[in-house]
């Protein structure tokens, strides 16, 4: 199996020979890239304009991006320079930018149906999830 992952509009590539490490492969060049601090523009509180109760907080845990809403917690990796995925489930951010290029909001899908689209409202730099996601 060969995986072609973006990050920061470089492709690069891995041949693997089995889906386990395909995820250890994966993480570690998150890590790195995590580490570098290309997905510190995501994190920030973010809410559905249809649904204002339902918070999402994206985060950094570590060498970890973690998001907090719906009482689950997931662990996030990119696959291109503006999508997030879930890594325990199927659901995707794909992320919208302003005229500066600073992230204002994300469309959210899951199993490629559009859920709706929430607006970032701060730039929560904490590493503390909130108590009522934990």
């Amino acid at each position: 199996m060969i995986v072609i992952v973006m990050l920061g509009g470089m492709a690069t590539h891995r041949q693997l020979r089995a889906p386990a490490a395909l995820g250890a492969w994966l993480k570690r060049l998150i890590a790195s890239k995590l580490r570098e601090g290309m997905f510190d523009e995501y994190v920030g509180e973010y809410r559905f304009a249809a649904r204002p109760d339902l918070v999402v907080r994206i985060l950094r845990e570590g060498s970890a991006l973690v998001s907090y809403g719906g009482g689950q917690r997931a662990v996030l990796a990119s696959l291109d320079d503006d999508t997030l995925v879930a890594t325990e489930f199927d659901g995707e951010g794909r992320f919208q930018r302003d005229r500066s290029g600073h992230v204002v909001r994300f469309v959210y899908y899951e199993f490629g149906a559009r859920l709706g689209i929430a607006t970032k409202t701060t730039a929560n730099r904490g590493a503390s999830p909130p108590s009522n996601q934990a």
